[in-house]
């Protein structure tokens, strides 16, 4: 049942995720996202006393309720003596983002994890196959990005993000599967030939970011031999692109490329970099707020409005240092799962943790999506796996390498 009900609240946040498609159906988008919110936080309810033998999944979920806890009585405070910017709204829209970040441990509470995680990458990539297709259908390749963003294209595309996780799994798991592997060739290519389109420099940092987690998961052959074989994907985006640019007038590979690369230098878009997002911060809040946080509710008067660009300055801007250093332990024992163990499950969830959290250097990581709970399913089953190797293995020395 708790997996009936975390799958309902996935899609309703998907729902959500569309609202950009139809601006005036967007009080039935945002319904979809508070029915899918009150539902992932009574099953988080429901199942914490599910977990005795786990303390590493529990104490992190712990940790985020008491942060979350602190962020509110932070908000209090500050709104009190009347420093920063609060709403009702801002308030409400932050509760759900770090339900959301905890909602990874409902899924994760199965006492099979390994075969839960294999049917939610199955369900997601499913939605990501879809939403690719429907994307490329609307998408005007005779066009820039202009004229391309912030439109069905551009929504639908915004759902091909599970392409990092299949593209892992199938190089560390599932490597002889062919239909896994055309899947990853599949909704990776549609991935980056729509987000050149798009002009986001993004997709060639986090296909950086995957290359390097990837290299280091799979330790059974030679790293310059696993590089050419990941170098395939480059050979399919570029044929892809090529073809394209046969049939629809207008498309220009090496155009597109460079204008994604300059997308800053052009006058005509705002020149705006992310880590003056953060130092324009100082002049609305203290400089207290980096070890207190600036609590939930909190905003400024940047282009992210609510949050941050960059996820881990929006960890510190939210809820200080004390979230900061959570994040952070989670970051270091993926990191150390990445290198030291050599089971198939691990390695894969461990890649899909670090490589997230490599992404959220220019990306927030906060709001309410179905990308933010991938990203928690993924921190949970790790810290699940990684409790019962280390509860299971008396030379607590070795317990990452079963």
């Amino acid at each position: 049942m708790k997996n009936k009900t975390f799958m309902i609240a996935l899609f309703l946040i998907y729902i959500y995720s569309l609202i950009h498609l139809n601006p005036s159906m967007g009080r039935l988008f945002v319904f979809a996202l508070q029915i899918g919110f009150i539902m992932l936080l009574v099953q988080i309810f429901l199942q914490y006393k599910t977990l005795n033998s786990r303390a590493l999944c529990k104490n992190y979920l712990l940790l985020l309720m008491l942060i979350t806890a602190w962020m509110l009585f932070i908000t209090l405070f500050n709104s009190t003596f009347g420093v920063g910017k609060y709403s009702i709204s801002r308030i409400i829209q932050d509760f759900i983002s770090m339900t959301v970040l905890a909602s990874g441990f409902i899924l994760t509470t199965s006492k099979n994890i390994e075969s839960q995680i294999k049917k939610y990458i199955k369900v997601i990539t499913t939605i990501a196959l879809i939403s690719g297709f429907v994307a490329l259908y609307y998408a005007d390749f005779s066009a820039g990005r202009a004229v391309n963003v912030w439109r069905p294209q551009y929504i639908w595309w915004g759902l091909l993000f599970p392409w990092s996780y299949v593209l892992i799994y199938i190089s560390v798991v599932e490597n002889r599967s062919k239909k896994w592997r055309a899947i990853a060739y599949i909704i990776t290519s549609l991935y980056f030939v729509l987000g050149v389109l798009f002009g986001k420099r993004i997709v060639f940092y986090e296909l950086l970011v995957i290359i390097i987690t990837i290299l280091i998961a799979k330790k059974d052959r030679s790293k310059l031999f696993k590089l050419l074989k990941l170098a395939r994907i480059f050979v399919v985006l570029v044929i892809v692109y090529f073809i394209s640019s046969l049939f629809i007038p207008d498309t220009n590979i090496i155009t597109n490329v460079q204008q994604t690369i300059s997308r800053f230098t052009d006058l005509s878009i705002s020149s705006f970099d992310r880590m003056d997002e953060f130092l324009n911060v100082f002049n609305e809040y203290p400089i207290t707020f980096i070890i207190t946080g600036s609590g939930l509710g909190s905003w400024h008067s940047g282009p992210g409005g609510i949050n941050m660009h960059i996820g881990w300055l929006n960890y510190l801007y939210k809820g200080g240092l004390l979230f900061l250093i959570l994040e952070l332990w989670v970051f270091k024992l993926a990191i150390q799962t990445l290198f030291k163990s050599y089971n198939k499950m691990q390695l894969f969830l461990a890649a899909s943790v670090v490589s997230g959290y490599g992404f959220i250097l220019i990306s927030s990581a906060w709001v309410a999506s179905p990308q933010t709970i991938s990203f928690s399913v993924m921190k949970f089953a790790l810290l699940c796996y990684i409790d019962k190797d280390y509860k299971s293995n008396k030379n607590k020395k070795s317990w990452i390498e079963g």
